[in-house]
Order: structure tokens, then sequence, then C-alpha cells
């Protein structure tokens, strides 16, 4: 049949050789008539009539040409096909004809089935069965249909490189290597092994396997390529995921066998545990000396430590804890114990089902050794920070305490400066041993916080107080300045460690500030529900910091250059403790300097909220002080231009109308209030500057005219001029305030009737403070200094002594029913403090003893020792050395009125 197709095509061939000279005769006469046409003047139709034998001449030969002589030819060629038809058929009889014909359409129908089932195995196997022809592009003879679902292709357009060539979809990256293993292979092979990437009809990637061979002719010339091509990309990806999990058996063999802790697996299904060479050498055993059964994990654990070890696995198996890790003993073979550090984690298998438990088990014995001798050790320091602290202290206490009285007795101007110097020179050194004493708690891990709810205001107010002598002595101004809509009332926190905090700040600010002033912001920026962020600015006019020195100012026995160290003294601890103390209680401190001059230390602490209700100044008497209940009105008189914006805005947010009176035109203005027919202030208030002489003058030009400028007129003086003094005593109705200033007490003063100063008030004279009524009280000291110190102390008070030089006398005078209060020092002989503190609230609670309040009087002033005395019984505490103001504060607080008044009785 592939015979006869050439003569098929013949005369479609020969009538393009006939018409095609015709048509260009034609068109080759017709273009030259136009151009005649358009060339020469002649008429059309003689044109005509002159081309027209040319034109017949072309036609004759054309005919003749290329349709005769063709004719003639196929006529040929069909005679002889007839005699070659005749002469074969004249070889065979009719009958051998028939079955040649029938042999022929066998073998025909042989060849279809054949091609049926060829096709029909190409369509099944999973990779494309090809033939190509052997040549520089390989042109394909064969291709299964298999194709289409490998690469997204029909077979039929690679099919004699009808469309695309096979090669147009290998990666580009892979050809050059491709061409080079097939030269390679083929070079001492017939047969080829290939691997190289497909780009798909859709855009994706695949990896193939072309396996084939190369088909030779007699001559060993090759004329085809047979083979298959498979898709291998997931047997690359699992052979790939093998390599990687014999990688990681190999490492996870190395790790399981040189690691220096010893790992365990324990198999869940079949309660089996596998244990490395280091578990057992840990405990010296060979491997497999025991079984690997979790018996054997039992049977090594301590028993004391055992079933709080199958405890803790047995919660986190069952998804109580989080983490499995757990400290314990085990019994070493050679009979001693081990400490191991046990942890592991759940190994989940398919379906999320737990089928391994697996971890390590690390000796930590010679870190649980060197970790009891550093306790040892702690507790060593420990107790001689204590030895030293009561040792130190005691001396001080009595230099102290001595120093105080003189200072409190007749002295010439010489002594009472030396009195001074000896007391500042106790408090200096009082300062160093404290912060010294600080540094070495927190060093050893032994200062611990604690957590109670106090009054975070008052703490304030309480700072400000214990330092304004200090800086009233210096010339300096001492403010301290809050928003109290914006603080809570309570707060939860260590409030020793806050004022420690402050105390150190404010006392560097006071120390390294010449003029001026120093200042304390106090801001509290809400974080959730009850968390506040806290933050405390102490800021001064001082000498600052050399900005090279910035960073190492909190660092330890470190000040900010060795001239200030000379000029101002000081250990250097102070920073370096308020940056530990800070760090402790989850916060941080800065430093920055401040504007124009000076530095600016802040604190950030977070704190816990007591109380969620705002902390609001108290609004009682203000209405009264117009008599129509509008917003009063305030006259300000402030000289000092650190207090003016102060004071203004205090009482602009308690809602007060508030003027200010120019301190050079104060005496014109005056003057013209002192004209009015009735107040047009509610309030004047005078003072708030350093230099109180200059408030004399305005204080007498207010003489007979007070009553005009204002309802109410509050003066704030210092105590310490007598002149001012004198002179308000001819003013009764000029209320008088001391400083230092503090917004709420303030306020609560300025909005009160007028009454004379108290000392139960919150803002009062230091000078007019009364004594307390008789009150008998027992000293228990064992050291005579200190008893003679508290017993001029409280005598000065107005108090009664008992004393008792040990525990034993005090438990045996306590039972003297006009005993109002006991100072119990601890550390006594025969019988301590804590014994008979002990003793005397056992008697008391059985009803042998009244029931009255001891206070722990002491030079124990470590970390735990309030605890221990209040856990004695004990109510309060109170460290040496002992301040008369100190101590005048306890009494307040343990003897009420009534008490004051029964002792009265009783002594009288």
């Amino acid at each position: 049949m592939l015979a006869f197709r050439p003569k098929l095509r013949r005369p479609l061939s020969l009538s393009f050789k006939i018409l095609g000279p015709m048509v260009l005769t034609v068109v080759v006469l017709t273009g030259g008539l136009l151009w005649l046409h358009y060339s020469v003047t002649t008429p059309p139709w003689q044109l005509v009539l002159m081309t027209l034998p040319v034109t017949a001449m072309v036609a004759v030969i054309s005919f003749e040409v290329y349709l005769l002589r063709p004719l003639r030819q196929l006529q040929a060629d069909l005679r002889g096909l007839s005699l070659k038809k005749n002469q074969l058929v004249g070889d065979y009889a009719p009958d051998e004809l028939g079955e040649l014909a029938q042999a022929i359409k066998q073998t025909f129908d042989q060849l279809r089935r054949l091609d049926s089932q060829f096709q029909a195995i190409g369509q099944n196997l999973p990779g494309i069965i090809y033939r190509s022809f052997a040549g520089s592009d390989r042109p394909t003879f064969y291709l299964s249909e298999a194709c289409q679902n490998l690469t997204g292709y029909p077979a039929s357009d690679f099919l004699y490189n009808r469309v695309r060539r096979w090669r147009d979809i290998i990666h580009p990256d892979d050809i050059p290597l491709v061409q080079l293993a097939m030269v390679e292979q083929l070079s001492t092979s017939d047969s080829y092994n290939l691997r190289y990437r497909l780009i798909c009809a859709d855009g994706s990637e695949l990896l193939v396997s072309d396996r084939g061979r190369q088909i030779r002719d007699e001559h060993d010339r090759p004329i085809y390529y047979d083979g298959v091509i498979m898709d291998v990309t997931d047997t690359a990806q699992l052979e790939a995921t093998r390599e990687a999990l014999h990688d990681y058996e190999r490492i996870t063999a190395h790790i399981f066998e040189n690691t220096g802790d010893g790992i365990w697996i324990w198999e869940m299904g079949t309660d089996r545990v596998i244990y490395s060479k280091e578990w057992w050498a840990m405990l010296g055993y060979q491997a497999g000396e025991l079984p690997n059964h979790p018996e054997t994990w039992w049977q090594l654990t301590h028993p004391d430590h055992l079933p709080l070890v199958k405890k803790t696995i047995a919660r986190y198996l069952a998804g109580e804890l989080p983490h499995y890790a757990i400290e314990f003993q085990m019994r070493h073979k050679d009979g001693h114990d081990i400490w191991v550090l046990s942890r592991g984690s759940i190994v989940k298998g398919t379906g999320g089902r737990p089928n391994r438990f697996v971890g390590s088990n690390t000796d930590i014995t010679p870190m649980k050794t060197a970790t009891a001798e550093a306790e040892k050790a702690n507790v060593a320091k420990s107790e001689f920070l204590a030895n030293m602290s009561h040792e130190i202290r005691t001396p001080i206490n009595i230099i102290m305490g001595t120093a105080e009285l003189l200072l409190e007795s007749q002295l010439s101007n010489k002594q009472s400066y030396q009195a001074n110097m000896m007391m500042s020179a106790c408090e200096n050194l009082l300062v160093i041993v404290n912060d010294v004493l600080d540094l070495a708690k927190v060093e050893a891990g032994r200062l611990n916080l604690e957590k109670v709810s106090f009054d975070l205001i008052n703490l304030v107010h309480e700072v400000i107080q214990l330092f304004y002598p200090r800086a009233q002595a210096k010339g300096l101004d001492l403010i301290v300045d809050y928003d109290w809509r914006t603080l809570p009332a309570q707060v939860m926190g260590d409030p020793t460690r806050i004022r420690q905090i402050l105390n150190n700040l404010i006392s560097n600010a006071i120390k390294f500030t010449n003029d001026g002033y120093v200042k304390l912001e106090l801001t509290a920026v809400p974080t959730s529900q009850q968390q506040y962020s806290l933050v405390f600015r102490v800021l001064d006019s001082g000498i600052g910091i050399n900005p090279s020195m910035r960073d190492s100012v909190f660092d330890k026995f470190t000040q900010a250059d060795a001239s200030t160290t000379r000029q101002y003294g000081g250990s250097g601890l102070g920073l370096a403790i308020t940056r530990e103390l800070s760090l402790l209680m989850g916060g941080q401190i800065r430093y920055r300097p401040n504007t124009p001059q000076g530095s600016c230390f802040e604190v950030e602490l977070p704190i816990e909220s007591a109380d969620q209700q705002p902390l609001l100044p108290p609004a009682a008497g203000w209405s009264s002080l117009n008599g129509d209940g509008a917003s009063p009105r305030v006259l300000l008189l402030a000289p000092s231009t650190a207090y003016q914006p102060l004071l203004t805005r205090w009482l602009e947010w308690s809602g007060c109308h508030v003027d200010c009176l120019s301190p050079t035109a104060w005496a014109e203005q005056i003057d013209a209030l002192k004209q009015q027919t009735a107040p047009r202030y509610s309030l004047l208030l005078i003072g708030a500057n350093r230099d109180e002489t200059a408030l004399i003058p305005i204080i007498q030009s207010l003489k007979d005219g007070v009553a005009f400028v204002a309802h109410k007129v509050v003066a704030v003086v210092d105590s310490d001029h007598s002149a001012l003094q004198t002179l308000l005593l001819d003013y009764p109705e000029i209320q008088q305030l001391y400083p230092p200033l503090l917004p709420i007490p303030l306020l609560k003063s300025l909005g009160e009737s007028y009454s004379p100063p108290s000392y139960d008030q919150p803002i009062a004279n230091p000078a007019t403070l009364g004594t307390l009524s008789p009150a008998k009280v027992l000293v228990a000291e064992d050291v005579v200094f200190n008893q003679r110190i508290a017993e001029e102390f409280l005598v000065s008070l107005g108090c009664q002594v008992v004393l008792a030089k040990d525990g034993a006398e005090a438990l045996a005078k306590a039972a003297d029913t006009s005993i109002d209060l006991i100072l119990m020092d601890c550390q006594m002989p025969v019988m301590d403090g804590y014994q008979a503190a002990q003793a005397i609230v056992q008697k008391q609670q059985t009803g042998g003893y009244r029931t009255i309040p001891i206070i722990a009087l002491t030079a124990h002033a470590m970390v735990g020792d309030r605890e221990k005395c209040l856990a004695a019984g004990m109510r309060d505490y109170l460290a040496k050395p002992l301040k008369k103001a100190t101590l005048k504060a306890m009494l307040d607080k343990y003897l009420s009125n009534d008490q004051v008044i029964s002792a009265t009785n009783r002594h009288s």
C-alpha cells in the first residue's frame, strides 16, 4: 500500500504543471497591454488586434507542452502497469491467486490486531513508549498516548516534529547535561539511562527517567532510538527522604552514644525503655546489665524521691504539666546517691497519639554540691552581716542619741556646732553602713521583697518631710508635684524599698545641688485594669554629670568623678543599690540631663492598685469660704518662681479660680483691694519663699485691712525665722502653714475653717509639736548607754520609764498592770527578746497579763529580722539607731487617746 501512495498524488501535480504556465502567460500579456495602454496613444482595440496572433501562438504551445505531453505519458504508464499485472497473474493459477489473496488478507488482519494490542499496552504502561529516528533532531516516529497524561501535550504534536520537538519541553538547564550523558553512555554501549526535568503544559516541572536502546541497521549505523520515559518525581522525593532519615538516624545514634547526658526512650505501646550507654555509666552499670524496663528506673531511684518522680511523670503524661523536668536522687551501683536532672517530652505519631516518651538524665551532683556549699557560705555571710549590722548600729545609736540629746539642751554656739557635726557624721556613717549591707544582701540573693498594701502618697510625703530640713539648711526649694486625680488611693508593693529608692535619689540631689531646687515628680500610667506604670522623677539644678561618666554612674563604688568624691564625699553605692532594687522590682532606672542644668533620674516601676478608686483631695470647707457655695477665688502671692506655677496648678485642679499678685507691685494691688466694701477673694495665700524677711512688709501692709482682702488669709512661713513668728503673734486672724508644701495636705488645710495648728494635722509646725500625756513604757535593753538614751527620749516626750536589763527581767516587770507599752531589744543575755516576747504574749493570751503592745527596738536590721520579730508576737519594729521623731511617731501609733488619758490618771 505504501508503494502506491506517490502515484495517487501525480494528477494533482500534473494539473499544477498545466495551469501554472497558462496563468503566467495571461498575466504577462495583460500586464503588457496595460503598459502599452498608458504608454502610447494607440487605441485599445488596435492593441488587441496587434497582440492577437502572439496570444494564439502562446496558447497553442502551452497546450502542447503542458497538457498533451503529460497525458501521453500517463497513458504509457497505465499501459505498462497493465502489462505487469498480466505478467504477474500469468505466473499463478486462479486457485493459487485466491489463496495468495487470502493469505495477504490474514497477514494484514494479524498486523492490525498486533497494532491494537501494542497500542493498548502503550496506553496502560505508566510511562511513555517512544521510537525516534537517529539524527540531530531525532524526529519522533512513534509516541504512546501516555504522553498526554504525563506532560499535558498530545502525542501527535511530536510525530515527525510536527508541532514541537521533544527537546523543546526539556528544562533548558538540563539540555546540555542530557546531551553530554547521551554521548558518554552510547560511546560504550547501545543502551542509555538519563534523568532530566520536563516543563509540562501547565508550567509545572516533572522529573523523568529516560531509559532506552539504540537500534542499528545491517551496516551498524544507528537508525532508531527505542525507549520508555517514566515519572520519577515521587521516587526521587522518597529517596531524598530515605537519605535524610538515614542521616538523621546516624546523627541520633551519634548523639545517643556520645552525649554527656543519659538518653532514654520510653516506648509507650510496649512499655519498654531504651537506655543509652551514658545513662548506665552515670549509675555505674554496663549497658544491658539490668533490664530495659521502667521498673529498672524505679528500682534505682531514691525511695524518698520515687513517689514525686512517678507523680510528676503521670501528671505530664496526663497533660496537667506543660513540661517534664524534675530533680531527684538515684542510687549508684557502689551505693552512694547522685543527683540527676530528668527532662523529657512526648513524641506523637500519626493521628496525634503519643507513642514515645523521650528525654535525658543529667548528673547534676557537682552543681548540687556547689550550690549547697554556696548556700552554706551565704548563711555564714548573712550571719556575719547580721552581727556586723548589730555591732555597728549599737555604738552609732549611742552616739546619735547622745548628740540629739545634747542638741536639745542649753549649749554654747561652739558646743551646738560640735554636736551637729557629730550628728551629721553619724548619719553619713549610717548611710554607708546601710548601703554596704544592702549591697551584700542583693549580691547574696537574700534581699526579699514585700507585697503589702500601702498609701503611696503618705510615703512620698514622709520622704519629703524627712529631707526638708537638709534642703532648707542649704537654701534649696524641695518640691513635690503629682496629679492626685490619676493616682490610685492604695497600691501593692514593698514600701520599704520604694522609700529607700527615693531616699537615695533625693539625698544625692540635695548633696550635689548648691543653689536652686530639688523636685520630685510622681506619675502613674494605667497599663491594665489594676496595673500601673509608676514613674518617679527626681530633678535638680545641681552640678549635673559629665557625659563621659553617664554610662558608669550606676556602677558600684563610682561617683561622677574623683573631684566630687573629695568635695561631696560618699561611697558611690547609692545609685548602684537603687538600680538593683529597681531591677528586683521589675522596673528600671534612667539618667538624663535636666534643662537648663542639673540632673534627672527617672525610676519606672510596675505596681498594682489595691483600690480602684482614684485618690481625691479633701474638698470639705471650700464652699464655706465664700458663703455662697460658688467656686473659691484665691489670691496668690508666691515670690518664689518655683512655687507660684505649682500652687496655681494645684488650686485650679481643686476647682478654684486663681489670681496672682505681682511680686513687684503687690503693695499697690493690696491697697486697691482694701478699698473694697466686701472681700473679693475667698482666700489670700502668701509665702513659699526661701527669704522670709521679704514677707514681713507684706504682712504689715495687711494691718487693719485683712477682712477687706479675703475671707481667709494663710501665710506659709518657716518656723526657724523668729522675726516673722513674732510678727504673726499680732495677727491671730492669719493662719500659719509650715513647709514643705504637699498638695493634698495643703489643699485640706486651706479648705478647712481656721484653727490653731496642732501636731495631728497633716501639715504642722515641728516647733509646736506637743508632748504626750504621761504613759508608762517598759524598756528592755542590756546596754546601759542604750538604756539611758531611750529613757531620755521617752522622758522628754512626757513618758514614765521602767528599765529591764534582760528578757527575764522584762517578763517579770511586764506583770505590772500600769505598763502601757514595751520596747524590747532582741539580743540580750539570760533570755533574749524573742523568748521574752513569746512568754509575755502567752501570758496575755491566758489572761495572766494585760494585753499591751510590744515594739521591737533592735540593731538587727537585716532581711527577715522584722518578720522574725512579728512572728515572736511583737506588734511593730524599730531599727537602731533610734531617733526621737521616729520613736514619737511609734508612740502616737500605739498609744491611743484613751490609753494616754488613763495613763495620766494613773500617774497623776
